[in-house]
């Protein structure tokens, strides 16, 4: 794919790809609030998934689990 077809194609999808990304920065996660932060990762985890990433979370008890 060239450089004007990548650009065509970006956007064509920009509108979803915009709308997703505000679902994450809408989240609410406060620095302290482990289910908040833990809820953030899911979703984002199930993103990557759903588009064929592996994912591996590592909980973190003092905070919101990694992935």
């Amino acid at each position: 794919m060239n450089g004007p077809a990548i650009r065509d194609d970006l956007r064509s999808r920009r509108e979803a790809m915009v709308e997703r990304l505000r679902g994450w920065v809408e989240h609410e996660s406060p620095s302290r609030d482990k289910p908040a932060l833990d809820g953030l990762a899911a979703k984002i985890a199930d993103r990557f998934e759903a588009i064929g990433g592996a994912v591996e979370r590592a909980a973190n008890s003092s905070g919101g689990d990694h992935i």
